[in-house]
């Protein structure tokens, strides 16, 4: 079972909560977590909050498209709920970033959102050259 909740403290309303649920549940689907019962929070934010949790958390004084702040690991034996942790977001920032890089925004944001989840469940393409290659293939297997 998917907990996901789901907070937009943007004026921007051009993702809807579905569309957020839809990608986790194929990445958790596709991890072979379906039979975990996972508690998600996902957030879009303005560039000043962003940029607040990113220079508290990180020590970066600027904002960024996507920020994961992992509660808890996920176990084979886990039971009960596990709060795995938060995905921000900031879809000004991802909006500007798509447009200077010719993506398509939706793309982008989900897979601002699978990238999320993967540095929620662990992954971390910054830790070594084998680490990024794993997360790239992990995203590339659930966005397509």
């Amino acid at each position: 079972m998917l907990d996901f909740s789901f907070n937009n403290f943007t004026r921007d309303k051009s993702f809807s909560e579905n569309f957020f649920y839809k990608i986790i549940k194929k990445a958790v689907i596709e991890l072979g977590l379906e039979d975990k019962n996972l508690g998600i929070s996902l957030n879009l934010v303005g560039e000043r909050k962003i940029r607040e949790q990113s220079k508290k958390y990180l020590g970066k004084d600027k904002p960024t498209d996507v920020l994961s702040f992992p509660l808890s690991k996920v176990s084979p034996d886990d039971k009960g709920l596990v709060l795995i942790g938060d995905i921000f977001i900031c879809p000004t920032f991802a909006k500007r970033r798509a447009k200077r890089e010719n993506v398509n925004i939706k793309s982008n944001m989900a897979w601002l959102t699978v990238h999320g989840l993967l540095h929620l469940l662990g992954y971390d393409h910054e830790s070594s050259e084998k680490d990024r290659k794993e997360m790239e293939k992990l995203e590339n297997k659930i966005l397509t």
